[in-house]
């Protein structure tokens, strides 16, 4: 079976159509909304992969979108809990850095594809750091509920950018070196 739509598809279609409707929650400070909706598009990650693989319906379409996927939503609900909540949460130099990383994994692919090579499957690695970023995105929204906040806040955010800022360099030495192997 190897339909361009088929339901993995869908489900990872699914997730990028809910990223505009989690980011005006968090524009609105509707927290647990946005909470609920945003673990339910975490978990789309994991259920368009599984569905793909267990139902024999993996195909080029949806290899090539659901890291679109996953770029779309960590990137737009990262700028919406940065735009509502600023700097004091989230700092600026972390968003130069994710951004500056994308930008790079974007460029890699392109130049992979011009080159013939094809898109290159996420490491284990990325696929880890990934599922960080969602979960961690939403322990931002948690502190941010009333009903979490006592509970949540003790965690130095610091620590958890200056976790994210390697594992992103690490992300992008590993792509960078897959690129040169290719190359």
């Amino acid at each position: 079976m190897n339909y361009l739509i088929n339901f993995a598809v869908a489900i990872t279609l699914l997730r990028i159509f809910l990223t505009p409707l989690i980011c005006s929650l968090i524009v609105y400070h509707q927290w647990m909304p946005a909470l609920w909706l945003t673990g339910f598009a975490a978990l789309t990650d994991f259920l368009d992969g599984y569905c793909a693989r267990r139902y024999q319906q993996e195909t080029e379409f949806g290899k090539m979108l659901d890291p679109v996927a996953d770029k779309f939503f960590i990137f737009f609900v990262l700028a919406a809990l940065y735009y509502t909540l600023g700097t004091t949460i989230i700092p600026s130099w972390f968003m130069v850095v994710f951004v500056v990383k994308e930008l790079l994994l974007i460029v890699g692919a392109l130049f992979l594809v011009y080159r013939h090579h094809g898109i290159i499957s996420p490491s284990f690695i990325s696929k880890i750091i990934t599922a960080l970023l969602m979960i961690f995105m939403m322990y931002v929204l948690a502190i941010h509920c009333s009903f979490f906040q006592n509970y949540l806040s003790s965690i130095s955010m610091d620590y958890l950018f200056q976790f994210f800022a390697i594992s992103l360099g690490v992300i992008c030495v590993d792509y960078g070196y897959k690129i040169y192997k290719l190359a």
